[in-house]
Order: C-alpha cells, then structure tokens, then sequence
C-alpha cells in the first residue's frame, strides 16, 4: 500500500473516531439535560425540585413564602441534590424555622420518579443527607418518605403502572384542564419534561404574585376566548354544535365542519372558516405575547419581593441566632445523650412509616 494511501486511510480514521467522540458526547449532553424526577422537601417551606439524571437541579418551585426567604440568598440550578437538601434544613434552622430546642422536627421528602426503584434509591439518598445534618448539629430531628396515596386502581383504570399514574398526576398539578387520559397517552421522560415546563413558567415568579399573574392570565383567556366566540357565531347554526368550539384547536373545528353531511351547507361554512383562520391563529399569538409580557411583568414585580426576603432571612437568622449558640454549647456538653435521642427519634420515623 502506497504512503498516500496510508496517509488518507489514517486522516479517515482519526475523523471517524472524532465523528464517535461527538456524537457519544452529544448522547451524554442530551441525557443530563432531561429530567428524570422531581423532590419535595417541606418543613413549613416547602419547596419543589426538578432533577436531572445525575441528580442535579434542573429548576426549583417555591410553595411558599417561606421557602422563598430561606433560599433568598441561594443558587441553586445546577447543584447536586445532596446538597441543597443540607442547604435546605440548615438554612430552615438557622432562620429558625427548624427550632433547635423542640424535640421530634419532621422533614417530609416527597419523590416522584419513572420507577419505584429510582424513587426509593432517591428517598433514601436525601433522608440520609438530611439525618446526617441534624445528628452532626445535634438537632432532635429527621427526615421521612411521605406516605403515598395508593393509586394502583387509578393506574390500573388507565391501564399505566402507579409511577407513571403519579408522574401524570404531578403534570396534571398546575393545569388541572389537561385530562388523565391524554397525559396516559406520554411516556415517562414527556411527562417529567411536561413537570418541569410548568415549574420553569413560575420560575422568577413570587408566591405572593401568582395568584396575580393566574387572575390576568384568566382576564387574558376569556377576553380572547370572547373574540373567538364572536368571530365563530356563524357556526351556531349547525344543530348539535358544542358550546365551546372556541376552545377548540383550528383542526379541530375543520373536522366538525367536515363531519356536516349536507354539502352545500358544508362548503358554506368552510369558506366562511377559511376567511377567518389566520384571524384565529393571530388571536392565539396575541394571547401567547400578552401572557409572556404578563409573566415578565410579574417577575419584575417579584424582584423587590426577593430584597424583601433576603432582609427578612438576616433577620430571621440574627432573633435565632442566641439560641442555636446556646444549644451548640448544649450539645458540645451532653453529646452522648443527645446523640442517642436523636438516634431513637430518626428510628421512630423509620418504624412508623414501615
């Protein structure tokens, strides 16, 4: 074999396995970049997380205000679970939401996951991060799995097993419109990606804006919805025709038009459609712009919330902060003992939720 072609056949190769190279990267890439479960971590904040396949936090969901103070002062996209969730109860103590004098503090984890493997490994993964945080600060407290709602003959109903029952429920949660039975019809990683959409749309958003942003949105909806109904009055004619059409999709509405047998009427009415579709399509781009200028809004809104938060944290850290010195004093003097309350405490959750 020629140099020259020695030559070429070693260009050939060194592309090809570049060519690999990329492409494994770009499967991996891709991969972290989906979420796969979601963590609820609740104390009194309560606070929703999205986690990625590596367990990193894609987004966060305040569920209250609280959660929002206690996190003022965080970032925390992009870390791994293990350690927001010490973030979380050490943050909730230090503003004293976790009272280091009281005996028997519960911290509720709640996961939801594509099986009851992940899940299970995922539970226990936090419960012992959030244990091992209060034993080594001596804080009478723990972490349990809540109690899941048993959903098998739900599942069973829409022929999906109870993981994927629940992950429908979770992507049902912010807009109870979508039906059950369409969200059966997605797979486990479009149902998470669906989960994680709706906590992105209130990401920025304070707890205390969203019942706003929710009544203008509303205000928004029937006022389109109200220009639709106006411009498809000419359908009321067609007998049996539902009283929402409006809410239905363009497509939607064409195949009612389609299913009238007689056909002069039929024509009559596709024309008079076919004049006011692009209409209808603007309307729903309207809507679309509005909503997200509305959003925009709000999060501005929200930004002085947050200035409001962080100075209520401080504070909330400076009124706790004589009696976490006074209990770290404590516990530095009767540490045995305290260890083993602590020990029988987390035991006791154990066993009651077994």
């Amino acid at each position: 074999m020629s140099k020259g072609k020695i030559f070429l056949f070693t260009i050939l190769g060194i592309v090809l396995v570049g060519l690999v190279t990329a492409l494994i990267l770009l499967n991996i890439g891709t991969e972290e970049s989906k979420p796969t479960s979601t963590v609820e971590l609740s104390v009194n904040p309560g606070v929703e997380l999205v986690l990625d396949a590596d367990n990193k936090v894609m987004s966060v969901k305040y569920n209250n205000t609280d959660a929002e103070i206690i996190f003022s002062n965080e970032e925390i996209i992009g870390e791994d679970i293990d350690e927001v969730a010490k973030l979380f109860v050490k943050n909730a103590t230090e503003a004293g939401y976790v009272d280091v004098n009281t005996t028997g503090t519960t911290v509720e984890i709640t996961v939801n996951g594509k099986s009851a493997r992940s899940v299970e490994d995922l539970e226990n993964t936090v419960i012992s991060t959030i244990n091992e945080y209060f034993s080594g600060n001596g804080i009478i407290a723990g972490a349990v799995a809540s109690i899941k709602e048993d959903v098998q003959a739900q599942a069973d109903a829409l022929n999906v097993s109870v993981e994927k029952y629940r992950l429908m429920l979770k992507a049902q949660a912010e807009d109870a419109s979508i039906k059950l039975e369409d969200l059966a019809k997605k797979n486990e990683q479009q149902l998470m990606e669906q989960i994680n959409a709706n906590v992105q749309e209130l990401r920025g958003v304070a707890v205390e804006k969203r019942e706003d942003l929710e009544n203008q949105y509303q205000d928004l909806y029937n006022a389109c919805l109200a220009q639709k109904e106006t411009m498809l009055s000419f359908l009321n004619t067609i007998p049996g025709l539902s009283e929402d059409l409006a809410q239905n999709s363009i497509k939607e509405i064409k195949a009612f038009i389609n299913d009238i047998e007689n056909e002069l009427i039929k024509e009559t009415m596709l024309d008079a459609f076919e004049a006011i579709e692009q209409d209808l399509v603007d309307l729903d781009k309207t809507l679309e712009q509005n909503y997200s200028a509305l959003k925009e809004t709000i999060r501005t809104q929200s930004e002085s919330l947050y200035e409001t938060y962080k100075a209520e944290f401080q504070n909330r850290i400076n009124n706790a902060q004589t009696a976490i010195e006074e209990h770290r004093v404590n516990f530095e003097a009767n540490k045995e003992s305290i260890q083993q309350q602590i020990e029988a405490y987390q035991q006791s959750l154990v066993n009651n939720n077994a």
